[in-house]
């Protein structure tokens, strides 16, 4: 799943829905990227520079997406990853904190929910 354009959070509900829709009709998960950077936008405004561009991620941004893509994928939480490429330990953990600290994404069936493996 996309983000929302950097001037566009508000994208973000119909994003999340209309990805969450086409994978639930194609019996596919949803690896919910976009999620996870408004998220992280939203407990801290600072995070906004996750996107560089109008709708292209800084290094941190495609760093919380792969976290997010492994949590997805694998179900366990990033937290304790030791790759942390060019970003400094502070943020990294926070990236590999943020897909656990998603929440239990009630849209529509168990495939593309998110359970919560991080409660820190």
């Amino acid at each position: 799943m996309t983000w929302a354009y950097k001037d566009k959070p508000e994208m973000t509900a119909q994003i999340g829905e209309e990805y969450t829709l086409a994978g639930n009709n194609n019996n596919v998960l949803v690896i919910p990227a976009g999620l996870s950077f408004a998220k992280a936008i939203a407990s801290d405004p600072t995070w906004s520079s996750i996107n560089r561009t109008r709708d292209i991620p800084t290094l941190i941004g495609t760093y919380l997406a792969a976290c997010t893509t492994y949590a997805a994928i694998y179900r366990k939480s990033p937290v304790g990853n030791s790759f942390t490429r060019d970003i400094d330990a502070k943020t990294a953990n926070s990236c590999n904190r943020s897909p656990g600290k998603q929440f239990r994404n009630t849209l529509r069936d168990r495939k593309n929910e998110w359970e919560v493996w991080d409660r820190a």
